[in-house]
């Protein structure tokens, strides 16, 4: 769960969700967010690396990405997935 100032945002099966739901504190409505099947989640991140190696499509997030996946090693070696 992601609680901020004007909502908040529940991931289910994280980290390899496949849903979201939004809800807004405002007038209490939600909005589901499907973003395909998690099984399939390696062969999307494999996709979209493909496509940024072969257009460079995306330079401008390079260091926002370099952040996430610094991020991320520091979650697999707490859990002990990488030495």
């Amino acid at each position: 769960m992601i609680a901020c100032e004007n909502g908040n945002i529940e991931v289910y099966n994280f980290p390899r969700a496949d849903h979201a739901t939004v809800t807004y504190t405002s007038d209490g409505h939600t909005d589901q967010i499907t973003c395909g099947e998690s099984s399939l989640a390696l062969n999307y991140e494999i996709r979209d690396m493909e496509e940024y190696v072969s257009s460079l499509n995306g330079q401008e997030n390079l260091s926002y990405v370099c952040d996430v996946m610094d991020v991320l090693t520091v979650v697999q070696r707490l859990w002990g997935k990488y030495e």
